[in-house]
């Protein structure tokens, strides 16, 4: 591995990519946990609208390669007024190789504005607590969720 920082942007995952994501998600959390398989399952679902984000490499030997992953998948929030229907910010995955770059935090903002130019009031996710809230999530606990 080199110090050297590929250069990279977040876009949209094509369905064709769904391999390199599944291979990327699996080396950032490790083979035990399957999120590939997860992924795969939740994007055949038909209720997913699309939302998976990529970052690529955009330059090199390796130009195109998935280096990270985010996807919005919706869920149903009960609420005392009424049943909202919410993104979910989960996966987050970033290569190994490529963790501690911001890769992470840019695919986090990346899908937030996804949602925001939606239309959508809020974002839920499924995570560390410590790590999300330097993005301005809070725990889900003292809202009654």
């Amino acid at each position: 591995m080199t110090d050297e920082v590929p250069a990279w942007t977040i876009r949209r995952q094509h369905p064709d990519e769904l391999a390199a994501v599944m291979q990327t998600d699996d080396l950032a959390f490790g083979p035990d946990e399957r999120i590939g398989e997860l992924v795969a399952a939740l994007q055949a679902d038909e209720s997913f609208t699309g939302d998976s984000f990529i970052a690529v490499t955009t330059a090199g030997p390796a130009k195109d390669a998935v280096i990270g992953h985010v996807m919005l998948t919706r869920s149903w929030l009960d609420t005392e007024d009424r049943l909202l229907t919410l993104p979910i910010l989960s996966p987050l995955a970033v290569h190994p190789d490529h963790q501690g770059r911001g890769v992470g935090e840019a695919l986090i903002a990346y899908a937030i504005g996804s949602a925001r130019e939606a239309g959508e009031i809020g974002v839920v996710l499924e995570g560390d607590p410590r790590y999300y809230r330097r993005f301005g999530f809070e725990p889900a606990e003292p809202w009654g969720l």
